[in-house]
């Protein structure tokens, strides 16, 4: 979001939904769409593998979600609420529908599905065949 213009941050401010989100609550599930970018306004939000371990927490200022707004894709972890968390919601469907009235950030977010897009696909190289399957000569 760095490089995007002023208008375009602005009319997706205009877009955020206030959230409020009790200790314990989960925010987002393992295996549910991922469909949101969540900002946290003021909390601690504690981010679960599916073994309901903690790798890692977030806290007032940090964001998570942003794949939602690149890619159709589920969620791979679980967000739990540690504390009362005041959250800002963004939606993806909101965010491309804003980003088609801005050509400049929509070129800048094509550019970043491709990475997003290119770092998700594994790297399959073709079986290396025997001297028996290969193609025969006529």
């Amino acid at each position: 979001f760095a490089s995007c213009s002023g208008d375009f941050i602005a009319r997706l401010c205009m877009l955020l939904k206030p959230m409020i989100y009790l200790p314990g609550d989960n925010i987002t599930n393992i295996g549910q769409l991922a469909t949101e970018l969540y900002f946290i306004k003021k909390g601690l939000v504690t981010i679960l593998t599916i073994r309901d371990e903690t790798m890692q927490e977030l806290k007032s200022g940090a964001y998570f979600g942003d794949s939602a707004l690149l890619d159709k894709t589920r969620h791979e972890l679980c967000a739990r609420a540690s504390s009362f968390c005041d959250m800002y919601v963004l939606t993806a469907r909101d965010f491309h529908r804003t980003l088609a009235s801005f050509p400049a950030e929509r070129e800048h977010f094509d550019e970043a599905l491709g990475r997003h897009q290119h770092r998700h696909v594994p790297a399959v190289e073709p079986p290396k065949r025997t001297k028996a399957q290969q193609p025969k000569k006529l």
